[in-house]
């Protein structure tokens, strides 16, 4: 590279280095002005967001569906967000939030497995039931096959928790609330006729009122019940934000 263009590119190079740090010093980008900062931008005033009016979303290709299952924004001073740094102590606010639970508990989960967190889980929704409270869990019936899982379940069930798979078409639009999708998985299984299982499960309420529950022995680690039981009484100290949600 020849002098004469060194002296050509230096200064270039000094101006585009200068106005970049110009930028970064008030606070802006290029192109924003006097444009308030995100956080002061009110959720409904985004466009192309999940914000946004309900006209800009695709919605359900179902016809029954639609748009419905798409709630209005929630303002940011009605909720608050905290972040969870890792597993356990995602774990451990899931766990403190069954406890406090004195009305009603929804789950519904892709995977919930008879290993020792899910079993430690299992016998939390069973006292809580026992309390009086409504229970129901919806799993996905294709991801949680093993024998052990399925027992969980059974004594969920025989113990009233509400245990429903789902399946079909509604994989494809989980836009719902949870008790609509119950309220679609019990129309399912009510279309089975002699092959709804709920008919059956009836049955054996009744019977198990009789002769007692079926009591139900599971195979797991001490070793590792005991980090179940750890994670689950860490103290968390959560920071809040206050944040604007919409649930679609």
């Amino acid at each position: 590279m020849s002098k004469t263009t060194l002296r050509i590119l230096l200064p270039i190079v000094c101006a585009f280095l200068l106005s970049c740090a110009s930028l970064r010093s008030s606070g802006k980008t290029a192109g924003e002005g006097n444009a308030p900062p995100p956080s002061k931008v009110p959720a409904s005033a985004i466009q192309g967001t999940p914000f946004g009016p309900a006209d800009e979303f695709a919605g359900s290709p179902y016809e029954t569906i639609g748009v419905s299952g798409l709630f209005d924004a929630h303002p940011a001073e009605t909720c608050q967000i905290a972040v969870l740094a890792n597993g356990d102590d995602s774990f451990a606010a899931r766990i403190q939030a069954l406890e406090k639970a004195d009305t009603s508990i929804r789950i519904q989960a892709l995977v919930f497995t008879g290993d020792e967190s899910g079993l430690h889980i299992a016998e939390l929704l069973k006292a809580k039931k026992a309390l009086g409270l409504d229970v129901r869990v919806i799993v996905d019936a294709m991801s949680n096959p093993g024998v052990q899982t399925q027992w969980m379940y059974f004594d969920l069930k025989q113990n009233g928790v509400e245990v429903k798979g789902y399946e079909g078409n509604v994989l494809k639009d989980m836009v719902a609330t949870f008790d609509r999708n119950v309220d679609y998985f019990l129309k399912v299984k009510e279309s089975r006729g002699i092959f709804n299982t709920n008919i059956y499960w009836g049955a054996s309420r009744h019977v198990f009122e009789k002769t007692g529950k079926i009591h139900m022995r599971h195979v797991t680690d001490e070793r590792l019940n005991g980090i179940v039981r750890e994670m689950a009484d860490k103290k968390l100290d959560l920071k809040y934000d206050h944040c604007g949600p919409r649930l679609l």
